[in-house]
């Protein structure tokens, strides 16, 4: 509704004043994708896993997902493997560069009310080697808003900011005091999109 009164207005200042030239705006598509489960199996407990495993074969009589269940969770270790059913995000990468469009990829950053937060952990292995691809790719990453966290300084006392866990200097030099990004393997802060680096 808004942007058809501005195309309305637009059209009356072109016609009362036509040497004003007004800028053209451009539609583009954005898709984002809520990271709330990356894994289906990797961060479970041995014990869901169990559970899951049973729910495979006694009631949805699934072979298949009863043995990919342990062999995901044992198999995965610094990244996602393939097998695992949730691993999606090659596949959504493909399908938006194939339609020249950029995915944003939001990840839940806490993980101190369970029955809110996510199974895993912004800083874990496979979580950095997964948003190292993403950004590699040229994909967006972000942080996705939970229902409990209203408040930004929550973010920081929860324990979490992505600066920390995406842009954290590794094998610091001595004598120049430049890292190596976890993320994107820069050496310099200015050569990481992702910003400054931290110590």
């Amino acid at each position: 509704m808004v942007d058809e009164w501005l195309h309305i207005l637009g059209q009356v200042i072109q016609r009362t004043w036509p040497q004003i030239v007004l800028k053209q705006h451009s539609f583009s598509v954005k898709v984002s994708h809520d990271v709330d489960q990356p894994t289906l199996y990797a961060f479970k407990s041995w014990g869901m896993i169990v559970r899951m495993m049973a729910g495979h074969l006694i009631k949805r009589r699934d072979l298949k997902a009863f043995v990919t269940a342990p062999y995901v969770k044992l198999a995965t270790h610094h990244k996602l493997i393939s097998a695992d059913p949730f691993n999606t995000f090659d596949w959504l990468m493909d399908v938006s560069e194939a339609n020249n469009v950029k995915s944003a990829f939001y990840f839940i950053c806490g993980r101190s009310d369970a029955t809110h937060d996510a199974d895993y952990d912004p800083g874990h292995p496979i979580i950095r080697n997964l948003l190292r691809r993403i950004h590699q790719r040229g994909h967006e990453i972000g942080l996705h808003q939970l229902q409990h966290l209203s408040k930004p300084t929550i973010y920081r006392t929860r324990g979490w900011s992505p600066e920390v866990h995406l842009h954290r200097r590794r094998n610091k030099s001595k004598r120049s005091g430049v890292g190596e990004c976890i993320t994107c393997d820069g050496n310099s802060p200015q050569r990481c999109a992702l910003g400054p680096m931290l110590d």
